[in-house]
């Protein structure tokens, strides 16, 4: 393993920060890079030397990809990961039944990605500009009430200590601690509100059942049906005769036993011909065995979830928070949710722009404990069904199950939708068929910025939002596309006025038919005396006929038959999560969808 030095030596005795982020593993560097973009000092440091060495968690979901695309991420992870392209049942050398990945209707990455943890930790340590402080470790912390008139807000004082050389603890303060350091989290441990009387609890249960982890070469007759790019087996970038194996060494049972037991046992894991023994009883009459290790470890797994997100300043993410089976992938995708969920809505409460921070900084923990809490029942059910004790009866009867449900169209679909975190954050009914708060914007059909300069420029929406990297800033979506038979909406100008007031905290972008555009040299006129990067803020859609067309993806193209079609402002979350959408047809309506903006943004 490579090592990164520390930076105690040349750091004072007392330091500042708006976020202290104890974890540098994926979700705390993940966090801490899209802070330290949106403008922010961010303290991270970890007990490891450098990023692990180890492939642990090793699947990114098709929203993960779509979250580090809009993070400018999507690139370095796509390189360093091959497709897995569905979910592969198998008994006795005969597929049963299969999930197939869900095609790009509902994502601009249509596949789940396998990449080992190793590379993901060093892809996104290449990525934070900051310092991370290797081998040190967060022993102590408290919040400090505001001293005096000039201090409005507590602080969270942290003590660090380096574990090298003899170097004395460090006091570091922040606005924000965020616990990203893993299933037995200091940051959760520690934590007690004495005037409560309240700790945090991690509730939940233990499997007794031992697993092994391991990165293997594989040898047999069959050992060519392992690369199939299918779930049984993911395939590993770093040469691909490695395959990962996870095999149960019980039958499933829970522990009575209230310790937390989540994670690697410092036990001594089998051998490899203890290993092929397992694996020709159970691949039978396949032939395939391992021939060499380079990575073996045994594991147990947990099903717990922290009794909430959010203390006062203290918030915690990835496996501080939340914890459950490796099936699927779903705890790492879920951490980077975690991370893309807070940082901006810590990055609007830092900069002043939120316009009631409390309800913001509490939606986290509401919106993100729902996601595990779902998550965590349905794959908990899924590794007990797999892998309990059944006669033949219920095996066999196990089995006609998978075939039946795979051979459904939409049971199919909407399973693999799930597993692939597709699904919408909240879902909530309106009387408009406007696409609803609490989905994810999907991506769309290219767009054709209005403003010529030496070419013509054509983007997707999510390539347009992701222009400028991690955000915290609201999109204000107007949308006034209509048939050509129809005059240009008049409210466009009206719009662009008003949206003036929160350009601080909010970047509007102004969609309209390309027939409605007559000059393509120049901003609107309504538009010619704004900043001057505004020349992006304005496109046009060539048509309105395609599924996945803007006018269609938000739900617009229910109405551009009516007499009068109406405009849409849709206004989306800086986590590309529908804020609210309404319908335009009249001034009064306009009203309405800027009222609304002000109980987001100051």
């Amino acid at each position: 393993m490579s090592t990164y030095p520390s930076s105690f030596s040349s750091t004072p005795a007392e330091e500042m920060y708006d976020v202290f982020i104890s974890g540098a593993g994926p979700v705390g560097l993940f966090l801490a890079y899209q802070l330290e973009r949106m403008g922010h000092s961010v303290y991270c440091c970890d007990t490891k030397p450098g990023p692990t060495d180890q492939s642990r968690s090793t699947t990114l979901s098709a929203r993960t990809l779509e979250v580090l695309a809009l993070n400018g991420l999507a690139a370095p992870f796509c390189r360093a990961s091959v497709t897995v392209r569905g979910y592969r049942s198998v008994y006795k050398g005969q597929t049963v039944g299969i999930f197939n990945v869900v095609d790009g209707e509902s994502t601009a990455f249509p596949s789940q990605s396998g990449i080992s943890q190793s590379k993901v930790e060093e892809i996104l340590t290449d990525a934070v500009e900051s310092k991370i402080h290797w081998r040190t470790e967060l022993v102590d912390y408290y919040c400090m009430p505001p001293i005096g008139q000039e201090e409005k807000e507590s602080i969270v004082v942290c003590t660090v200590r380096p574990l090298q050389d003899d170097l004395p603890t460090r006091t570091i303060k922040a606005r924000y601690l965020v616990g990203a350091d893993g299933t037995h989290s200091f940051v959760r441990k520690h934590y007690r509100d004495i005037s409560k009387n309240e700790e945090w609890n991690f509730d939940g249960y233990s499997i007794g059942t031992r697993f092994v982890l391991c990165d293997a070469k594989l040898g047999g007759r069959d050992a060519d049906r392992a690369f199939n790019n299918m779930d049984n087996l993911h395939l590993h970038k770093e040469g691909k005769d490695y395959l990962r194996v996870i095999l149960n060494q019980e039958f499933y049972f829970r522990t009575a036993d209230r310790t937390k037991t989540h994670g690697i046992m410092s036990v001594k894991p089998p051998s490899i011909e203890e290993l092929n023994t397992q694996i020709r009883r159970r691949l039978a009459p396949l032939d395939i065995f391992i021939t060499e290790t380079r990575w073996l470890t045994v594991f147990r797994i947990n099903q717990r979830k922290a009794d909430g997100f959010r203390r006062g300043q203290i918030f915690l993410v990835g496996d501080s928070s939340h914890c459950f089976s490796p099936v699927y992938g779903l705890g790492l995708n879920n951490g980077f949710q975690d991370a893309h969920n807070l940082a901006w809505k810590l990055s609007l409460v830092l900069k002043a722009y939120a316009s009631d921070p409390e309800e913001l900084l509490n939606s986290f923990s509401v919106e993100r404990e729902d996601a595990a809490a779902s998550t965590m029942d349905v794959i908990g059910k899924l590794t007990e069904i797999g892998m309990q004790k059944q006669n033949f009866l219920m095996a066999a009867l196990g089995r006609f199950w998978i075939a039946v449900f795979t051979s459904i169209g939409w049971f199919n679909y909407g399973f693999t939708k799930w597993i692939m975190q597709s699904s919408p954050l909240v879902v909530q009914t309106l009387r408009s068929k406007l696409i609803p708060s609490g989905h994810f914007m999907p991506n769309t059909a290219v767009l054709r910025r209005r403003v010529i300069a030496d070419r013509i420029v054509r983007k997707t929406l999510h390539e347009i939002l992701a222009d400028n990297g991690p955000t915290s800033k609201y999109v204000a979506l107007w949308v006034s596309t209509r048939p050509s038979s129809h005059e240009p909406h008049p409210w466009t100008p009206m719009f662009w006025t008003r949206i003036t007031r929160w350009r601080h905290a909010v970047r509007p972008l102004v969609v309209e038919s390309t027939w409605h555009v007559c000059s393509f040299d120049t901003r609107p006129h309504y538009a010619l005396n704004s900043a001057e990067d505004d020349d992006d803020a304005f496109w046009m859609e060539d048509s309105l006929v395609y599924p996945d067309a803007l006018t269609n993806r938000i739900g617009l193209g229910n109405y551009i038959k009516e007499k009068n079609p109406p405009a849409a402002l849709v206004v989306i979350r800086p986590d590309n999560y529908i804020a609210y959408s309404v319908l335009v047809r009249s001034p009064t309506d306009l009203d309405g969808a800027f009222a609304k903006l002000a109980t987001f943004v100051k």
